[in-house]
């Protein structure tokens, strides 16, 4: 009896203590869904739907954060379209797409400047060093790229080079090729060397012998006569120009190429620029803004610089690309 009745206690106790834990907690109310969070296409959130927080919705990122972009228009921080890359948008991030591999020369390449323009790893242009040297057209000089820049270096005193005239000459040891050199190249017979021009002796005499139309200059085998000296033709002056028996300075009308002048009457940096085929020494000499070996040359559509009636560089006008 004594054990039966210690059982009925532990029953009860259990019953009691059951009684009261479930008296402790509430119990729990589930509300049924209502028609505005059924999940619509026009809810928000709703699986599937158009709503901002709905899985696969066209206007998040498949990271759940908002897009950074819906079309390649948002993605202005990513450059613009060229040859190399354009930007695009996917999956709600802007990028740049590739459209030629890395190290891809452009079309486009401006003469002897030292630099290759080609597409980097990021499909933007860049422009790296190459061996692109600009031929000044003097013998007595080397081009030079060094690490993307150019340079002229003075070839050796003494070496022999050909003149404009076609007569032999020597490397003054600056980049000019001149007639004579003092202590180098010397004249022969009666002549001397005078401002690097071999001179007959008479025409160093302070006197105007016969034949000089000023003292010591516009005689044949004397140099010619400095502006303000007396002349009787045009090639008594070293400008080329004889006005009213005086030399006159040159001008950039004066039919003759004198001065600064690259060509006749053009270049140098007091007249227009010279048409195609005329004398250059640089790019603005030119109206094509092109000059290679001391002559200006025709535009082109791949010479990287804006002429004739293109619109852009190497776009538009008579060029097949169109301008962006």
């Amino acid at each position: 009896m004594k054990i039966e009745r210690a059982w009925f206690f532990v029953a009860c106790f259990g019953v009691v203590a059951a009684h009261f834990v479930g008296c402790s907690d509430p119990p729990e109310v589930t509300t049924p869904p209502t028609s505005s969070s059924s999940g619509s296409s026009s809810g928000d959130g709703g699986a599937g739907g158009s709503g901002g927080g709905g899985a696969g919705g066209g206007s998040s990122s498949s990271s759940g954060m908002p897009p950074e972009c819906t079309t390649a228009a948002d993605c202005t921080n990513h450059g613009t379209a060229d040859f190399c890359g354009e930007p695009e948008c996917s999956d709600g991030k802007c990028g740049r797409k590739g459209l030629q591999a890395p190290g891809t020369p452009l079309p486009s390449q401006l003469y002897g400047d030292c630099l290759e323009r080609q597409c980097d790893s990021s499909f933007n242009i860049a422009e790296v060093a190459a061996d692109d040297v600009y031929d000044d057209a003097k013998e007595c000089t080397t081009d030079v790229c060094t690490n993307g820049v150019l340079s002229h270096e003075p070839v050796a005193q003494g070496t022999l080079c050909t003149q404009p005239t076609g007569a032999q000459g020597i490397c003054d040891g600056t980049g000019a090729c001149v007639t004579c050199l003092d202590g180098v190249q010397s004249c022969t017979g009666s002549f001397v060397c005078q401002m690097n021009t071999c001179v007959n002796m008479k025409c160093t005499n302070t006197i105007q012998d016969p034949g000089e139309s000023d003292v010591d200059c516009g005689a044949v085998g004397c140099l010619p006569c400095a502006d303000g000296l007396k002349c009787t033709n045009f090639t008594q002056c070293a400008s080329s120009v004889c006005t009213n028996g005086m030399c006159a300075a040159p001008s950039c009308s004066d039919a003759f190429k004198n001065g600064n002048e690259t060509g006749f009457d053009c270049g140098g940096a007091d007249c227009n620029k010279c048409a195609d085929n005329e004398g250059c020494v640089t790019p603005n000499d030119c109206q094509s803004g092109v000059c290679k070996a001391g002559v200006c040359i025709p535009p082109t559509c791949t010479d990287a610089v804006q002429n004739a009636d293109e619109g852009g560089i190497d776009c538009g006008g008579a060029c097949p690309t169109p301008c962006p």
